[in-house]
């Protein structure tokens, strides 16, 4: 709608959105928006010394990485720390597996990745986290390059909830769907899946324009699946 016509009147929405489903006693972990929650934003080859670019290992980006990403999506840490919100702007997160193509051998923690082909910069690795197959496949993933969102994040996308053990998410569900009609009755929400341990609001793209009938297939969490149609 034209309420949510620029970027920074979404990502209020988010912000609000977001800190509210915080403040629930069931929810473990929220974030978002993301545009890649559920997928990567692109394949690259990474060039390795005179290696040809087509002759390189492939790798993957997900761009737009927020606050609490991998506490909310189970992906434990095994070096530095996760994205921390507008400060991280020129920060990633590396898979183990990047760690090991990038910096065979090194620590990567307060390493430098040349990310300008995907128009990234110069980045600086704050983080590794555990390599995770793949929510739809279960397959190994490819080497991970996870980019913080840093202060000009999107506004739209995905917000991710993460509920604490023991705790039904078709409970936290209807309280999803009013937290959205409180903010604004004008954005349509239809039925919700969820899976073991959270959901997934993906689709948000769609503030800015009418909504599209039917659902949108996501996964949250380590072995989480669930779906959300806006």
């Amino acid at each position: 709608t034209s309420r949510y016509a620029d970027n920074a009147s979404r990502r209020e929405f988010f912000d609000t959105l977001v800190s509210r489903m915080s403040t629930l006693p069931d929810a473990e972990s929220v974030t978002g928006p993301s545009i890649a929650l559920t997928g990567l934003s692109m394949t690259m080859p990474w060039q390795i010394g005179n290696t040809p670019r087509d002759e390189s290992p492939e790798v993957g980006v997900i761009d737009g990485i927020g606050d609490r990403h991998f506490q909310t999506f189970g992906i434990p840490l095994v070096e530095g720390r996760g994205c921390a919100g507008d400060a991280d702007a020129s920060a990633v997160v590396i898979s183990a597996a990047m760690a090991r193509l990038a910096f065979p051998g090194q620590g990567a923690t307060g390493r430098s990745l040349d990310l300008s082909v995907p128009s990234l910069g110069t980045r600086t690795v704050v983080g590794v986290a555990a390599d995770v197959p793949d929510l739809r496949t279960k397959r190994p993933r490819l080497p991970l390059i996870y980019a913080c969102a840093g202060p000009e994040r999107t506004g739209s996308g995905s917000i991710a909830i993460r509920v604490r053990e023991g705790t039904d998410p078709l409970m936290v569900a209807p309280i999803l769907r009013g937290a959205v009609r409180s903010l604004d009755p004008a954005v349509p929400v239809m039925g919700v899946v969820v899976g073991r341990r959270g959901l997934v609001l993906e689709g948000w793209a769609r503030l800015a324009g009418p909504p599209a009938a039917g659902g949108v297939g996501v996964e949250a969490g380590a072995g989480t699946r669930g779906v959300l149609g806006l």
